[in-house]
């Protein structure tokens, strides 16, 4: 009996051994709920590092091209919408003004008549490029050519900006009237190069210091000492955007200049596009010389 208890107290062979040919107990195993969460959060630190680096190399650009300045070849396609119009506002502003011109010598009353609205379509053309030009100089100094920004409201907002591009026109005119009144023969040709080399010292003065009445900035007139090389570069390549009109309208004067207009307006609209871009980039430059806020 006592043998019979032993034999019920002995634990029970183990059949799996037995049977599978007395391989060892399998070992615990990993829990699967918690794998899975480990590598979820796995993928979903992946995807956050691949997410928070990818605007990260963008901002490394940009700040590495306004550091190093370059070129700027990076146009916005509505800026060509806007070449476009100011090509033909300007063809039409500057037929108007000829013919009102015209009229007031052929029929004095009609010409009276037409000197209002002329003169109001002028305004808004003339306001129109003006914020065309400084749009293109601003957005290039940032370094993209782009106006969506800047040719907003409608030209009575625009006409304010006129001060700050036809008043450094002004002043370059002025001043080189009054260096060239000593002298006699060429007078008109010594007066346009004296304001050719004015002019954007006087109008990146307006842009620094805001003060189109006194275009004098102690950092611009620096500049020409410090960045040399820029002011160079400008004035040279400036020359054909600044010449090229001249030369069409000499070429293509005729009396009265109808054709001559027809013919160099578009060219001084392009023209007027291609130096803002030019002083956008001597802006871009000659703006690390200006103070902080």
């Amino acid at each position: 009996m006592g043998s019979a208890r032993r034999a019920a107290d002995r634990p029970a062979p183990n059949r799996t051994s037995a049977a599978g040919g007395g391989s060892p107990p399998p070992s615990p195993s990993v829990d699967p709920r918690k794998a899975l969460a480990e590598k979820m959060m796995r993928q979903a630190r992946e995807r956050i590092e691949a997410e928070s680096a990818e605007p990260q190399r963008p901002a490394r650009r940009s700040r590495a091209h306004d550091a190093g300045g370059g070129v700027t070849l990076a146009i916005d396609p509505v800026v060509f919408v806007h070449v476009v119009l100011a090509i033909v506002a300007l063809t039409i502003a500057a037929l108007a003004v000829l013919f009102c011109y015209h009229m007031l010598y052929v029929m004095f009353t009609l010409g009276r008549i037409l000197a209002l609205p002329t003169g109001v379509l002028t305004a808004a053309v003339l306001s129109y490029l003006s914020v065309c030009f400084l749009g293109v100089v601003e957005s290039t100094a940032a370094g993209r050519i782009s106006l969506d920004d800047h040719v907003t409201g409608d030209w009575r907002e625009w006409f304010w900006t006129l001060p700050s591009t036809a008043g450094p026109l002004v002043w370059a005119g002025f001043l080189a009237w009054l260096a060239t009144l000593p002298l006699v023969d060429q007078r008109a040709m010594a007066a346009a190069v004296i304001a050719w080399a004015l002019y954007p010292v006087l109008q990146l003065s307006v842009l620094e210091c805001e003060q189109p009445l006194l275009p004098v900035s102690l950092p611009t007139l620096r500049s020409l000492v410090t960045r040399p090389a820029a002011w160079l570069v400008f004035y040279f390549c400036s020359i054909v955007p600044v010449a090229v009109p001249a030369l069409v309208a000499w070429a293509a004067f005729v009396d009265p200049p109808y054709v001559t207009v027809l013919v160099t307006a578009p060219v001084a609209a392009l023209a007027m596009f291609a130096y803002a871009w030019l002083f956008g980039h001597l802006t871009r430059e000659v703006s690390k010389e200006f103070p902080r806020d």
